[in-house]
C-alpha cells in the first residue's frame, strides 16, 4: 500500500493512504464500504502467500482512492476528482504507472475524456470494465464508449476458465 508522507498529505489534500472523492464521509479515509476496490487491490498487488494465491503484479504499491459513496453510487464529479487527484500525485513525484477504474455503467462527462488525456501525457495507462449487463458496447451507451479510443486505456472483459465470455460480460469493438 503506498502512504503518503505528512507534506505530500498537506499537498495533496489526502489522508496517509488517498482520498476519499465520493461525496461522504472523511476525504482523507480512502477505505472501501463494498469491498470491491479492496477486492480488485488484491487481484492487481496481493503478495505471494505461498499457497498459491499472488497479484498480477505483486509487490507493487496501490494507491486508495474511493469513489463511491456509502450506497455504492458514483459521481462525474467524484471519478473526474479522482483522475485529478492522480494526476497531482504524479506532478509531485509519486510514480503512477495505471489506473483501475472498476465500474461500469454510464458515468458521461466531457472532463472525463479530459483527465483521460492528461494522465495520458502523463503516461499513465487507464483500466476500465467492460461493464457486467451482457450489451454490446459499441451501440449501448456506458462508460467504455468515451475510452476505448484512447492510447492509454485498456478496457477489461470478464472470461471463463475456458477463455470465453462470461455471460454477463459485455462485448464488442469498446469493451
Amino acid at each position: 500500500m503506498y502512504e503518503f508522507s505528512p507534506e505530500l498529505q498537506k499537498k495533496l489534500s489526502c489522508g496517509p493512504f488517498g482520498i476519499n472523492t465520493g461525496g461522504d464521509g472523511d476525504t482523507k479515509d480512502p477505505m472501501d464500504y463494498n469491498g470491491h476496490g479492496t477486492h480488485c487491490a488484491g487481484i492487481i498487488a496481493g503478495s505471494w502467500n505461498g499457497i498459491g494465491i499472488s497479484g498480477m503484479a505483486s509487490g507493487c504499491r496501490v494507491m486508495a482512492i474511493k469513489t463511491e459513496n456509502e450506497k455504492g453510487d458514483l459521481t462525474n464529479d467524484g471519478v473526474v476528482k479522482a483522475m485529478a487527484f492522480v494526476a497531482d500525485a504524479a506532478d509531485n513525484g509519486i510514480d503512477v504507472r495505471a489506473v483501475n477504474n472498476s465500474f461500469g455503467g454510464t458515468i458521461a462527462a466531457p472532463c472525463l475524456s479530459v483527465e483521460l488525456m492528461e494522465l495520458n501525457k502523463r503516461g499513465i495507462v487507464c483500466t476500465y470494465s467492460s461493464g457486467n449487463e451482457n450489451a454490446c458496447c459499441d451501440i449501448a451507451d456506458n462508460t467504455t464508449n468515451q475510452f476505448y479510443r484512447a492510447s492509454n486505456s485498456v478496457i477489461v472483459n470478464a472470461a471463463t476458465p475456458a477463455y470465453t465470455k462470461c455471460e454477463f460480460s459485455n462485448y464488442g469493438k469498446g469493451a
